[in-house]
C-alpha cells in the first residue's frame, strides 16, 4: 500500500482514490482486526478528503516530493497558528510547576530508554542488556503483519531505595510497546472510530477486590485492537514472573501511538493483577479514551489514584492532540486567510488577546495527568569583562495541565515529535543543573 500522503499529491488522484475510499467507507464491523483497521482508515480519510481538496489546493506538486510538500504544509499550518493565543501553553491559565523528586525522575528516565529500545530490537535475540547494566531486555514480541500485535519488550530493572527510605530496592518489569514503524502501523492509528473498550476485560473474574478495575468507556478502535492483541502473550509472561515467587512493580510505557496502547494495556492488566503494583509512562501520546457518564469517570480516577498514569508531551506536539475533529479544525485553519501578525519587534501580549482559534470536543482524551515539556530561555542574564551579554543556554521546564486545558491548544508540528526531541528534553529534565525535574519558578 503506498504511503497515505502519498493520495495526497494531486488533486486528480485525490478524487479517484476519494472515490475509492468513500466506497468502502462502512463502519469498521467485519470482526477481523487487519480488515477492520483498513476499513476504519478508508472511512477517516475520505471524510477528510473533501476538506484537504480546497485547502491544499493551492500547494504545487511539481518536482517536489511529498516529504517537502507536507513539511512546508506544516509549516505554513504553524505561521498561521501562531497568530492565535491559544498557540502555546502560555494561554493555558491554569498550569501548574510540575516539581517531582529525583526517583521518579530517574524512573521517567528509564522508561525512556525502554520506550526508545523497542524500536531498535530485533525479536530473534537472546536477552540483551541497554545502555546501563540494571535494564535488561528478558522477552521481546514481533509485531505482526496485519497490525493487531505491536512489537513489545519486557525489561526488568532494579531502582536503588529512596534516600533516607528504609525500605530496599525496587524491582520492576517494564513493558515497552513500540509506536507506529511502518504503514501497517499507520492504518491502526488512522482506524480512530470509538468502541466499547469492555472487552479488555472479558473472562476476569468479578470479586470485591476486582470489581472496582472493571472499568467501562470507549477507545480508538486501532488502539484498542492492539491491546487486545498484545493482552494474552503479555498476561502468561507476568504470570510466569509470579510463578517464580518474585516481587515486582509493572510500569507500562511506549513513545506516540506505543503509548496509547500502554494505556490501555496498563487498565486492563491491572484489572487482571490487582495484587501487583502498576503505573504507567507514556511519551508524545495521542488520546486514545473517552469516558461519557460522571460514574466511569469516578470510577477511573479511583483506579489511577492507585496504578498512575503519566503522560509526557513536547510543547507543540501535533500527534498530542490528535483525533478526526482536531484534524478538521487544523485542515479549517489552513484554508483561512494568514491573521495580521505584526513584526517581531513591534509584538504585545495585547494584540493576541482575544484572537483565539475555536476547537471543537475532543474526540477522545488522555488517561492520567499530563505533563507539558517546553524549551525556554532562563531570565537570568549574564555579562562578560567586555561587558557583552552571555548567553546561559536554554532550560527546560515542566507543566501539569488537565485534559481539558490541552484541548483548548493549538499545537501542530510533527518535527517535536520525533524521539530525538523527547530523548533531548528527558535528559534535560534528569540531569539538569537547576537540580531534579526541572519546573519554572
Amino acid at each position: 500500500m503506498p504511503h497515505l500522503w502519498s493520495i495526497f499529491r494531486q488533486k486528480p488522484a485525490r478524487v479517484i482514490a476519494g472515490t475509492g475510499l468513500r466506497a468502502s467507507a462502512t463502519l469498521p464491523t467485519s470482526g477481523t482486526t487487519s480488515l477492520d483497521n483498513s476499513e476504519g482508515a478508508s472511512q477517516t480519510v475520505a471524510e477528510l478528503l473533501d476538506n484537504l481538496d480546497s485547502a491544499l489546493a493551492q500547494i504545487s506538486t511539481e518536482d517536489d516530493t511529498t516529504r517537502a510538500q507536507l513539511t512546508a504544509q506544516l509549516e505554513e499550518l504553524d505561521w498561521k497558528a501562531s497568530g492565535y493565543a491559544n498557540s502555546s501553553l502560555d494561554f493555558c491559565s491554569s498550569r501548574e510547576p510540575w516539581e517531582r523528586t529525583t526517583e521518579m525522575a530517574n524512573l521517567v528516565m528509564k522508561a525512556w530508554q525502554c520506550s526508545e529500545a523497542v524500536y531498535e530490537r530485533d525479536p530473534a535475540l537472546p536477552s540483551e542488556e541497554l545502555a546501563s547494566s540494571d535494564v535488561k531486555i528478558e522477552w521481546s514480541l514481533a509485531s505482526s503483519t496485519n497490525g493487531d500485535v505491536k512489537a513489545t519488550t519486557l525489561t526488568t530493572f532494579v531502582a536503588p531505595p529512596s534516600s533516607g527510605s528504609s525500605a530496599g530496592p525496587a524491582t520492576y518489569l517494564v513493558i515497552a510497546i513500540r509506536g507506529s514503524a511502518s504503514t501497517v502501523d499507520q492504518l491502526v492509528n488512522l482506524n480512530g472510530e470509538p468502541r466499547d473498550a469492555s472487552t479488555l476485560f472479558q473472562g476476569i473474574e468479578v470479586t470485591p477486590r476486582s470489581k472496582d478495575h472493571i472499568l467501562k468507556f470507549k477507545a480508538h478502535a486501532g488502539f484498542l485492537n492492539s491491546a487486545k492483541g498484545l493482552l494474552a502473550p503479555l498476561s502468561l509472561q507476568i504470570q510466569k514472573q509470579l510463578s517464580k515467587g518474585r516481587k515486582f512493580s509493572i510500569l507500562l510505557t511506549g513513545h506516540s501511538a506505543g503509548g496509547a496502547v500502554a494505556t490501555l494495556l496498563h487498565l486492563a492488566l491491572r484489572a487482571r493483577f490487582a495484587d501487583v503494583s502498576f503505573s504507567c509512562i507514556t511519551f508524545g501520546c495521542p488520546p486514545v479514551a473517552r469516558i461519557e457518564g460522571i460514574n466511569d469517570r469516578i470510577a477511573l480516577d479511583h483506579v489511577l489514584v492507585q496504578a498512575p498514569i503519566l503522560n509526557l508531551v513536547n510543547e507543540y506536539d501535533l500527534v498530542s492532540r490528535l483525533d478526526k475533529g482536531y484534524v478538521r479544525s487544523l485542515l479549517r485553519l489552513y484554508g483561512s486567510k494568514a491573521p495580521d501578525i505584526p513584526e517581531e519587534s513591534s509584538w504585545t501580549d495585547d494584540e493576541v488577546v482575544g484572537k483565539y482559534w475555536p476547537l471543537p470536543t475532543s474526540d477522545f482524551q488522555h488517561i492520567g495527568s499530563i505533563v507539558v515539556l517546553r524549551t525556554e530561555l532562563p531570565d537570568l542574564q549574564l555579562y562578560n569583562k567586555a561587558g557583552s551579554e552571555v548567553s546561559t543556554g536554554v532550560r527546560v521546564t515542566a507543566w501539569s495541565v488537565t485534559s481539558e486545558s490541552l484541548s483548548e491548544l493549538i499545537f501542530c508540528q510533527l518535527q517535536v515529535h520525533r524521539r530525538k526531541y523527547y530523548r533531548e528534553k528527558i535528559e534535560q529534565l534528569v540531569n539538569s543543573n537547576f537540580g531534579g525535574i526541572v519546573a519554572a519558578s
